[in-house]
């Protein structure tokens, strides 16, 4: 807790602003829900018709407000290189199966080979890399 002050007082006395505080996995869930905002409105997307329909529109623009206030939020405690990766990697696999499930796309054994991939480099990301912290 000590330690926290005097990085925190270090901090501002440099000039920059201090790490904040909180559970590390508020961050993660923060970047879960982040993922999810996201996916809801790229698969919305296209149910907006370019926009003009009204409904459509304002949950796909909320959704990616809010996916792009907790990436903000994310990259304070996680390092912006990983959080990136994991929202786009994850986005990409998710919309690509949920657009399958749910909205009759074709998916081919190619297709799930590259979602198979990214979940791997996630895995990969999140299980053996040391560059998680901001």
């Amino acid at each position: 807790m000590a330690n926290e002050a005097a990085q925190a007082a270090q901090a501002a006395q440099a000039g920059a602003a201090p790490v904040p505080s909180g559970p590390p996995g508020l961050y993660w869930l923060l970047l879960v829900i982040a993922i999810v905002a996201e996916v809801i409105a790229t698969t919305m997307l296209k149910s907006t018709e370019g926009f003009t329909r009204l409904w459509s529109s304002v949950i796909v623009i909320t959704c990616y407000e809010i996916a792009f206030i907790l990436l903000a939020l994310c990259v304070k405690r996680i390092a912006v290189s990983v959080v990136y990766a994991l929202w786009s990697g994850v986005g990409v696999a998710l919309v690509t199966l949920v657009a399958w499930f749910w909205l009759d796309q074709p998916l081919d054994a190619a297709g799930l080979a590259g979602v198979g991939l990214i979940i791997a480099g996630v895995v990969a990301i999140n299980g053996f890399s040391k560059t998680t912290a901001a």
